[in-house]
């Protein structure tokens, strides 16, 4: 059994204005895109064993329906923001030859709340051992970590 309670919501704009010269050698554009994202996920999970028959009946391991416990509780609460301005123009040079150059700024921002074990999925080690999940795992007894990155990114295409 899994039982997820999760959600995301996304708002994504792109706004643009674009011209030609007089001549229509030059197509440029002007724009900006804002891109919003949170998401969220609450998951327990356990497992319940029964007969395989036409009315099947329920069998107990160690005295109880359920066994294994939230061995794969999950938590995460967190949030992405993308902001980027760019400016490009195509260029007809001739009938058989154009030029396209632009460039492009972006602040990428994340950030939220978290219950990892690892904090490197290829790493054999946790980096909180009291988020390593096992029978009846509960994130209120693990540690959750907050997480943010901030990244500026510049870009120019010739």
């Amino acid at each position: 059994m899994l039982r997820d309670i999760g959600y995301e919501r996304d708002w994504m704009t792109t706004a643009e204005l674009t011209g030609k010269s007089k001549n229509h050698a030059h197509s440029w554009r002007l724009g900006m895109n804002f891109w919003w994202n949170r998401q969220g996920i609450k998951a327990n999970t356990g497992v319940y064993a029964h007969t395989i028959e036409a009315n099947p009946a329920w069998l107990n391991h160690n005295g109880s329906q359920e066994f294994a416990a939230n061995t794969g509780g999950e938590y995460y609460d967190g949030h992405e923001t993308k902001t980027a301005i760019y400016l490009s123009d195509d260029w007809q040079v001739t009938n058989r030859w154009w030029l396209s150059a632009g460039v492009r700024g972006e602040y990428y921002a994340m950030g939220g709340k978290n219950a990892m074990a690892y904090l490197n999925a290829t790493d054999e080690t946790p980096t909180y051992t009291e988020n390593v999940r096992g029978i009846n795992y509960c994130v209120k007894n693990g540690k959750v970590t907050q997480m943010t990155n901030r990244i500026k990114n510049y870009n120019r295409q010739l």
